[in-house]
């Protein structure tokens, strides 16, 4: 089993880096995701922390099947299309989205969500 991981600031939180650890060998990335960490505003350190993450992880670029599922979530959900894509990549590849925010991926047919706080 292959996870798609998408943490917002939860990330940065010290109680998830078990997590981490545990999943590094399964933990696969979005394009998208990438560009949303590398723009929180974080001091050095973190920053490091964030970079060391994405450098470990398999980066998924958005492929043509990854647009049509997308297409399909904004047409049926009127999700935002960062969540729409992140959600579409899930879907086309078979992983497991990890999220603690599960609010806006709820809905999804056939997307499998993790939050890890709730495990």
């Amino acid at each position: 089993m292959l996870f798609l991981i998408i943490f917002r600031p939860l990330f940065l939180k010290v109680d998830c880096n078990l997590w981490m650890l545990l999943l590094m060998p399964f933990i696969t990335f979005l394009v998208i995701s990438q560009i949303e960490l590398l723009c929180w505003k974080a001091d050095t350190v973190k920053e490091k922390r964030i970079k060391d993450f994405i450098a470990d992880s398999t980066i998924y670029d958005i492929t043509p099947d990854v647009i049509t599922h997308c297409v399909k979530i904004r047409r049926n959900k009127k999700a935002k299309t960062p969540d729409a894509i992140i959600a579409a990549t899930a879907l086309s590849h078979g992983f497991t989205l990890i999220t603690n925010n599960e609010k806006d991926f709820k809905n999804i047919k056939g997307l499998k969500i993790i939050n890890p706080f709730k495990v």
